[in-house]
């Protein structure tokens, strides 16, 4: 028996993220060539009215600075880098010109060189804050943490207003894991520029990475009890909630929508202890009020529709449908036209059984953004789940006429092709599949071919097929599907009868209780002459799920015949027509039920 494919259908900023941002913003930039002119006139400017030898950089000087800034900033690094180089040999203490030659090197990738650079800007001019601070950069990017931290602290000590050299600082030492000068330092800007809801999830943010979680909340309560803030006292509430403590996660929660009356987390907070406490008509009031409120983004709409009212509560989606519907349509009609909120809405339709409703949604929301991959992609697969087979075939022409490089969609337009019987087209589509493949990408090869494998045959091309088969197992051996279906077709042929034994056996091996697998094996048995011992592996294959299939019932019954066992044998040919007659018509034994009838004919005529 033959395997059949399916297709596969497949805010928080840490401070991490942070560092990042600071130093990536200037790595891309300069990197890329994108400065803005202004900007490196503002740093050119500072670099001068620092300067020591300012005074000193005759008008020549200063204009061919100001030339080789421009050319900088044109990304014509070669022609600044000629000019800087002049200029740093007639007067090596122009600190201004050392640190352009150093970004000048660093946007060439000449990381060495840019450090000499910035460097003797630095032993010129220590004052000039751009100079250590570019110097501090490139530590970073050079991934050297001791120099960069040492560089920051440096900087902090000269600098103390320049808030951003705390928290990259900070994050720094988290990489580091030296949480306490981490908290130090944050008590320094606490120090300088006051103590804030920002300030204060940060300590807590730290606390709860050094290990002393306890600690933390005890700090945000402390924080609250003479702070108004709404997202403190809501993350107390989800505190609370998580311990059981409804009644203080209530008072929390309430505390935050009296600061802010459609505070989103603290609004599904008090939804989340009716709904425990199974007080529903408060609990869809809360969500409603959510859910209706235009000002609060869609993503984190569509995720709670999709969270809260998933198809792992069955039972709940029954008992209150209507309430439910409610909630999607006040979301589809609040956030009109939004592709995440049709698609949660859909999604819920279509797992409480309102396939058509769904359907509908998710084709509106693919006319609706024709250029969203995911809406493109969900329809896809909601068509192919329903078995909508003619309109997925459509659908996936119209989706890789607009997505025509997506490897995705082309696999589902091949796969779209070979369920509608277009062999040539689909084999096209996998092959263009294939040459997208990445080099080294085995999987995506294994899978092009085996695809192709079966088209061909289906085709009615054996040798191509075969041909295909033999490229799936030179990189997987043990690809069993592959060989499953290679012993099928040659059973089919009455040839390489051993061949196809010996792969027949290492699938039955491998899955023992596969009824497919069985079923191929013992067919090619059965074949060879060995039909005791294709008996004795179809009675296992009837324990597990081979009932269920009319071609194991058949080949079941073929072999009982020829062991002489008829009763049985017509038993199970019963059978197999009754479970063929529940086929759709294209999968259908051809002959079956006229064959069992020459049979019962032969063995009538046998007895008399």
């Amino acid at each position: 028996m033959m395997v059949y494919r399916i297709s596969k259908i497949v805010n928080k900023i840490h401070w991490s993220d942070y560092c990042k941002a600071n130093i990536l913003i200037f790595v891309e930039n300069y990197r890329m060539g994108k400065i803005l002119s202004i900007i490196a006139t503002v740093f050119f400017l500072g670099a001068m009215a620092g300067s020591a030898e300012a005074q000193r950089v005759s008008g020549t000087d200063e204009a061919l600075l100001v030339d080789a800034v421009m050319k900088f900033n044109a990304s014509d690094f070669g022609g600044a880098h000629k000019i800087l180089s002049g200029l740093v040999e007639r007067n090596p203490d122009n600190d201004a010109a050392h640190y352009y030659m150093a970004l000048v090197r660093f946007a060439l990738g000449n990381y060495q060189g840019a450090e000499s650079a910035l460097k003797k800007a630095v032993e010129i001019d220590r004052d000039n804050f751009w100079y250590r601070y570019r110097l501090a950069v490139l530590y970073a990017v050079t991934d050297r943490p001791e120099l960069t931290i040492s560089m920051y602290e440096q900087l902090l000590e000269d600098f103390p207003k320049k808030n951003e050299l705390y928290y990259t600082l900070i994050d720094l030492y988290i990489n580091q894991n030296e949480y306490d000068k981490a908290i130090s330092t944050l008590s320094q800007i606490e120090t300088v520029f006051g103590q804030t809801d920002m300030t204060a999830f940060a300590r807590f943010d730290l606390l709860r990475m050094s290990g002393k979680e306890r600690e933390g909340y005890d700090y945000l309560k402390k924080y609250n009890s003479g702070h108004a803030s709404s997202r403190i006292s809501s993350v107390l509430g989800d505190y609370y909630l998580n311990r059981y403590d409804k009644d203080s996660a209530m008072i929390m929660y309430n505390e935050a929508l009296s600061v802010e009356p459609d505070y989103a987390p603290a609004l599904l907070g008090i939804a989340s202890i009716h709904r425990m406490n199974s007080e529903y008509d408060a609990y869809f009031s809360y969500v409603n009020r959510f859910i209706s409120d235009p000002y609060i983004a869609s993503e984190p709409k569509s995720r709670y529709l999709s969270d809260a009212f998933s198809p792992n509560d069955p039972y709940f989606l029954e008992a209150f449908r209507p309430q439910i519907d409610s909630l999607m349509d006040n979301a589809m009609t609040v956030n009109q036209g939004d592709s995440l909120i049709n698609m949660s809405a859909a999604f819920y339709y279509y797992f409480t059984r309102r396939v058509d409703k769904a359907l509908d949604i998710f084709k509106k929301n693919v006319r609706s953004s024709v250029g969203s991959k995911a809406a493109w992609s969900n329809y896809l697969m909601a068509l192919f789940s329903a078995q909508r087979w003619q309109e997925y075939y459509f659908a996936t022409g119209d989706a890789l006429s607009r997505f025509s490089t997506e490897p995705y969609f082309v696999e589902q337009r091949g796969v779209a092709c070979a369920m509608y019987e277009d062999y040539d087209e689909a084999i096209r589509q996998f092959r263009n599949l294939l040459s997208m493949s990445a080099p080294g990408d085995s999987a995506a090869v294994v899978n092009c071919y085996s695809m192709l494998g079966d088209l061909y045959h289906q085709k009615g091309e054996p040798k191509e097929g075969n041909k295909c088969y033999d490229k799936v197992l030179r990189l997987d051996p043990d690809n069993l599907p592959v060989l499953n279906n290679y012993a099928y077709y040659l059973s089919m042929t009455g040839k390489s009868l051993k061949k196809a034994a010996g792969m027949g056996k290492k699938c039955v091996d491998a899955e023992p209780d596969n009824p497919t697998y069985i079923d191929t094996y013992a067919w090619i048995l059965h074949l060879l002459g060995r039909s005791y011992e294709a008996k004795d592996l179809f009675r296992h294959a009837m324990l597990y799920g081979g009932r269920e299939s009319a071609v194991i019932l058949d080949h079941y019954a073929e072999v009982l015949y020829s062991l002489g066992d008829k009763d049985l044998a017509f038993l199970y040919w019963g059978q197999a027509i009754d479970r063929d007659r529940l086929s759709d018509e294209k999968d259908r034994i051809p002959g079956l039920e006229e064959k069992v009838r020459g049979y019962k004919s032969a063995d009538k005529a046998g007895k008399k």
